[in-house]
């Protein structure tokens, strides 16, 4: 599990101290699609948190109090209405293989191979699993137990976006970055000196 010390503010969000990042719980650049969403934050000095952030984020809304729980609730559960957001992960092919493409607060970017072990089909995963043992870009691992969870794997020129709707909740790693929708939207990550 990708686990830190995190500080809750419901007002503002989750503090790790030792990434001196915040991510925010209430979303924004709703309807924006991901270039647009990734353009706002940068010119505020913000960006969308990686999916690792983004899974550290979850397990910290699930382990902790009855409010944090009615959080993480909001975002995964299924029912109405939609709710997605997007995530830092830009999906490339080098070299005949797929990598995962970061941005930096300062619009920099980063590339990473997948683990040998991230999950590459499309298939029902337990949420729970997934967050409790990701890889270090924060993915699936093949082993991950099945369950209810779609997901989607991670295609080249895709980003990442995680979604819940009245159907089915879903970890997307194969959506067009031009897509939007009034409910998408990207919880802010904001970096501390």
């Amino acid at each position: 599990m990708l686990q830190y010390q995190a500080v809750y503010d419901k007002l503002s969000g989750i503090y790790f101290p030792e990434l001196k990042l915040k991510i925010e719980t209430e979303k924004s650049s709703l309807g924006s699609n991901w270039y647009e969403a990734k353009e706002k934050l940068l010119t505020k000095k913000n960006r969308k948190p990686s999916i690792a952030e983004f899974a550290a984020f979850l397990n910290v809304l699930r382990n902790g109090s009855r409010l944090m729980l009615d959080a993480y609730k909001d975002i995964t559960e299924v029912r109405h209405p939609y709710r997605a957001c997007w995530l830092n992960a830009f999906f490339i092919e080098k070299e005949g293989r797929i990598y995962l493409q970061k941005y930096n607060f300062d619009g920099s970017t980063v590339d990473e191979k997948l683990d040998s072990d991230t999950l590459m089909k499309d298939r029902r995963i337990s949420l729970e699993d997934w967050l409790s043992n990701p890889t270090k870009q924060g993915l699936p691992k093949e082993s991950v137990r099945e369950g209810s969870l779609y997901y989607g794997l991670p295609m080249k020129n895709s980003v990442a976006r995680f979604f819940a709707d009245s159907v089915r909740a879903r970890l997307f790693c194969g959506w067009g970055p031009t897509g939007s929708g009034p409910g998408l939207g990207v919880r802010r990550a904001k970096f501390f000196r």
